[in-house]
């Protein structure tokens, strides 16, 4: 899931977040913008990728390192 403020108050996106936990399916939350992190993701590791680009070879290891698990 791509966080951003737009995202988190998102009913859509809210909904399809709780569909991936009732359905336990991963969930991979990527810090898009700063925003307010739903209390759902916060105990999940997460990317933030808010103050760096995305061309930050240390973020894209940390990214394919979850992903990969």
């Amino acid at each position: 899931i791509i966080l951003s403020p737009d995202a988190v108050d998102s009913y859509e996106v809210q909904s399809e977040l709780h569909t991936f936990f009732k359905e336990k399916k991963p969930v991979i939350p990527i810090v898009y913008q700063d925003c307010r992190i739903p209390r759902i993701l916060n105990v999940i590791q997460h990317i933030n990728f808010t103050s760096s680009d995305l061309g930050n070879k240390d973020k894209i290891a940390g990214l394919v390192k979850i992903i990969t698990k």
